[in-house]
């Protein structure tokens, strides 16, 4: 059978048999009860169909909380709202940012469909019901945190981003010496074809998908607070949602912070608004996630909305009929310290699990490794998580 999966004694469920074998089908698991023959299904049903051009940088579900019943959004460009509201499917779309091509020179938009809509089913049931499920098991805290993992990378403000750091490694290429017994011709062929390809469209969803999971990682070692509001205090969600705190600045006027420049050893903070009532922030307390929300006041509302006002890079979003007052002039402290009343923990000061402590046990008793070099190695350890310390008894 086509697409079927190579696993023996494998066949489509009973639901499907008769019904058209669409992506979506094959996203939402109907296609195939073993999930190890997901992945063939999804390379032959995306190879058939039309190619998008269109692609959501903040996927719908996100967008769809803000809506209204109509499906219709408030949407705010630059200062002025945009009338008549627009709907969903119009607002935080780029057109084929996710699209890359294959050797056979084929476009193709694997990476939105399968990858990111893979993520995103698992993520969109457990957005839209976080408060009822609050707290998370295991592993819905890891399908969330992959989820946000990868919205920070994959908006226009982190590819402009990486661009600009891939042409200056280029430009290094350029400026440094021929090696011996290359002649100029060879030289000036081969820096084509690195620059061609640092700079493809592939090299820049690979590189997306790679840092993603990382971030995921990252983010769902970190602590998380679940923060309800009142009505009378509505959050605003921007085309960049995910806001991020640099650990180097303790108070600061809302501003929009490139991931890629301030780097992930130095997030002290991290928040997504989930809903116009609701939002998701990330510390490094050192304790597991709070198991009740807290109730968020007015003035955290407004200093998240202007991070994410400041965070947006054309759009943001608010529930209609009006959308909230904006300031983006007074400083203001990290989000998780307004809500603990105290200075939050600093990622440095964070201490690896004993399990991992004990493999270089040696190491440290003989002063080459140190506390925060410790922390560096496990921030960038592709093969491990990042956790605090242990959180046993907390």
């Amino acid at each position: 059978m086509r697409g079927a999966c190579s696993q023996p004694n494998c066949r489509p469920s009973r639901r499907l048999r008769g019904r058209r074998r669409t992506t979506r089908n094959v996203a939402r698991g109907r296609s195939n009860p073993c999930e190890s023959g997901s992945v063939a299904t999804f390379l032959i049903v995306s190879s058939s169909r039309k190619l998008s051009k269109r692609h959501h940088i903040v996927p719908r579900f996100h967008l769809r909380r803000w809506a209204n019943r109509a499906g219709r959004i408030g949407t705010v460009v630059g200062d002025a709202a945009v009338t008549p509201p627009p709907a969903i499917t119009d607002v935080a779309v780029k057109s084929g940012i996710y699209n890359r091509t294959r050797p056979t020179g084929e476009r193709i938009d694997d990476i939105e469909r399968v990858t990111l809509g893979s993520i995103e089913t698992k993520a969109g049931s457990l957005m839209r019901s976080l408060r009822r499920r609050w707290p998370l098991t295991g592993q819905e805290k890891l399908d969330l945190a992959m989820h946000i993992g990868f919205q920070m990378v994959r908006g226009p403000r982190w590819f402009a981003w990486e661009r600009d750091f891939n042409q200056s490694r280029i430009t290094d290429f350029v400026d440094a010496p021929i090696p011996s017994g290359r002649s100029l011709e060879q030289h000036a062929e081969i820096l084509e074809g690195v620059s061609a390809e640092i700079m493809s469209d592939n090299s820049r969803l690979i590189s997306m998908t790679s840092i993603g999971a990382k971030c995921a990682r990252l983010v769902g070692s970190m602590t998380w607070t679940l923060v309800e509001f009142e009505r009378a205090s509505p959050l605003v969600l921007s085309d960049h949602p995910v806001t991020i705190w640099d650990r180097r600045s303790r108070s600061t006027t809302p501003r929009p912070i490139d991931l890629g420049a301030m780097g992930l050893r130095n997030l002290l903070e991290l928040r997504v608004p989930i809903a116009p009532s609701l939002a998701l922030i990330a510390t490094w307390e050192d304790r597991g996630d709070r198991a009740t929300p807290l109730r968020g006041s007015p003035d955290l509302a407004r200093a998240l909305n202007a991070a994410a006002v400041a965070q947006a890079e054309h759009q943001w979003f608010y529930r209609l009929p009006r959308p909230p007052a904006i300031d983006l002039g007074d400083p203001f402290p990290p989000a998780g310290e307004r809500l603990l009343g105290r200075p939050l923990p600093d990622p440095d000061d964070q201490i690896v699990p004993p399990r991992v402590f004990a493999d270089i046990e040696e190491l440290v008793e003989r002063g080459e490794v140190g506390p925060k070099q410790l922390v560096e190695i496990y921030f960038v350890d592709p093969d491990q998580p990042v956790k605090p310390r242990d959180r046993a008894g907390s």
